[in-house]
């Protein structure tokens, strides 16, 4: 079960923020500073909470006299924990107008079949200040309440008759309209929790007083609690264990965090990523007991959490904090801002994390505008915030988003430097063979294609600069002087023709044959145009296509790299197979593939 989408009005930079699609269990939220992203993320919180507050009205709104927020969420994935709460839910509701009914009997295999006609359902919160002070109105969608309505009529009831005999009786009185609100919160309390993590992460402190541990006020007692439920014992227990001169249960206790939390850090210090956690419980000097906490990187060098780097201490904090609920049940996770403290490779860590929680069944959001925090290998689950003055706070998805403002091009900033970023570190090792492309569009377009043609292939793609000023030689160079075997894969035209007759000349003696060996010119003048004009709406959707044209003159050449990103991520993601092309597309590649493999079987 999870959140399909949401819909804002009113709150804080958002106007109106239409339908905000989240198209997987990992979403990420990306825009640059001030475009809105937080402002999504409390306003989900709020929701979560049933409480949010006047200051947190859209200016432009209030000033219009607007003084009606409203945050609906639909949730789609229902699964059988849900329809197994909501049918008991029901089930009491409906009991209820059965007084005198001795013995009630449900029958599950009526009221659940009913509900499972649900595909979807959407719930609605509206805030409204008009009165001075805040009153909330709930709705849940009508075709909702007509599934639910469905089963008041349909349960049999048992009755012990005054013989001693069992009746049954069938009744449908009740006027489901008369138990809106009831059904609502049948709805929310079997929905999954909210839980939004922003600056107000619990850190880990240096040391606390015994006798605070049950002060919610006290800071950083969260993640202090949060061991404890790792350890399965508390810190009064550790402590009946422990004397003031030796804690050894306790420090044996904490290898098992330690061993844990090194399988999700992976950032080495001293050339290696040990990371103890210690702690111990003794008298202070005025005679309290009191626990402190130690991180250890380098053998007994044991510095309190304030001594250690902001990033390292940040992490351990949050990842206590996931390590506690992993196994609760489903939640929608937001993270606002993660990763700020963090090491680029951090950050990497951080997702690993992520990914472990949605293979748990969990649903992360998270707002960045980190490159090193967005996954450029699925586009699909990313939004990207915008804050104009007309619209205020909208979300496009990157994938089919127009890019034609300022803001948008600063909001896509981030994600164009991990695009440009992305191959290079991955591919920093060459393999020993190499095919040479021309720029990232012919990259991802070709690197999607070997998946999508089941194409075996003992070499890797290599993105060049561009083909001008000779900016593919360094990378030929490359590869000779290491010895690496290369080809070169270049579109039509005339700089393309430019750079083979320098190939020719300068690196193959004149020798047409050998060059022909090593360098693929392209009879189309563009690789976006090998794909037939038919394909590019099952491609991208929001293309409007003019057949009169070529596929790059639909596409749009400054679209290029997101058009080839898009294709890469739907064929990796399983959404288009080599079924959805024309043949002439199937065709052309299969021409490049083929002409490959023989180049390096020769």
């Amino acid at each position: 079960m999870k959140i399909k989408k949401i819909h804002i009005k009113n709150y804080r930079s958002i106007q109106d923020s239409g339908d905000i699609l989240f198209t997987d269990n990992l979403f990420v939220l990306a825009g640059q500073n001030e475009s809105g992203k937080s402002s999504i993320l409390e306003a989900i919180s709020s929701f979560e909470k049933n409480h949010s507050e006047r200051d947190n009205l859209n200016f432009e709104y209030e000033n219009r006299g607007d003084l009606i927020q409203e945050i609906s969420i639909t949730y789609s994935d229902l699964d059988d924990d849900f329809f197994l709460d909501i049918s008991d839910e029901v089930f009491k509701l409906i009991s209820k107008h059965f007084v005198g009914l001795d013995e009630l009997k449900k029958d599950s295999v009526i009221i659940e079949s009913s509900l499972k006609k649900l595909k979807e359902f959407t719930l609605k919160k509206t805030f409204d200040f008009n009165n001075g002070s805040l009153e909330i109105v709930n709705v849940i969608d009508p075709v909702s309440i007509g599934v639910v309505s469905k089963c008041f009529g349909k349960l049999n009831f048992e009755r012990i008759g005054s013989d001693g005999t069992v009746q049954v009786v069938q009744e449908a009185c009740i006027n489901i309209e008369d138990h809106l609100e009831d059904l609502f919160d049948i709805f929310w309390q079997a929905s999954p929790a909210i839980l939004l993590f922003n600056d107000f992460l619990s850190i880990l402190p240096d040391k606390i007083l015994l006798d605070q541990i049950d002060d919610d006020n006290i800071q950083g007692i969260q993640a202090v609690r949060n061991i404890s439920k790792l350890l399965k014992l508390s810190f009064k227990e550790i402590a009946q264990k422990s004397t003031p001169q030796k804690n050894s249960s306790s420090q044996f206790e904490s290898e098992i965090l330690s061993a844990s939390f090194q399988m999700d850090w992976q950032q080495k210090i001293y050339d290696d990523n040990k990371v103890n956690i210690s702690f111990c419980v003794e008298n202070n000097t005025d005679g309290k007991m009191e626990i402190s906490f130690f991180v250890e990187t380098k053998d007994n060098e044991y510095l309190s959490p304030r001594r250690r780097s902001k990033g390292m201490i940040w992490f351990l904090s949050l990842w206590l904090e996931l390590k506690a609920m992993e196994d609760s049940r489903n939640m929608l996770l937001l993270f606002d801002e993660p990763g700020l403290h963090l090491h680029v490779k951090a950050n990497r860590d951080m997702l690993a994390v992520f990914h472990k929680l949605i293979s748990k069944g969990h649903q992360v959001i998270y707002s960045t505008h980190i490159p090193s925090l967005i996954e450029v290998e699925r586009l699909h689950n990313i939004g990207l915030v915008i804050n104009t003055i007309e619209g205020g706070t909208t979300v496009e998805g990157l994938t089919s988003a127009k890019f034609n403002s300022s803001n948008k091009r600063d909001a896509l900033q981030p994600i164009s430097e991990a695009m440009g970023l992305e191959p290079f570190r991955d591919f920093s090792h060459f393999k020993q063979r190499n095919v040479i492309v021309e720029g990232l569009s012919d990259f991802w377009i070709l690197k999607g294609m070997v998946k999508l043609l089941s194409r075996t292939s003992d070499y890797e793609f290599i993105p060049a600069l561009g083909i001008k000023d000779s900016k593919v030689l360094p990378l030929i160079s490359f590869c000779i002087g290491y010895g690496f075997d290369w080809l070169l894969i270049i579109d039509g035209g005339e700089n393309p023709k430019k750079l083979k007759k320098l190939l020719k000349e300068t690196y193959f003696q004149n020798d047409v044959d050998l060059t022909d060996s090593k360098v693929f010119l392209s009879d189309k003048d563009e690789i976006e145009n090998m794909f037939n004009i038919k394909d590019l709406s099952k491609l991208d959707s929001t293309l409007s296509i003019d057949k009169s044209k070529s596929p790059i003159e639909n596409i749009g050449k400054k679209r290029k790299i997101i058009f080839s990103k898009t294709f890469y991520s739907k064929v990796l993601d399983g959404y288009l197979s080599k079924s959805d092309l024309d043949s002439s597309t199937i065709t052309e590649f299969e021409k490049i593939f083929d002409w490959i493999d023989m180049q390096f079987n020769n």
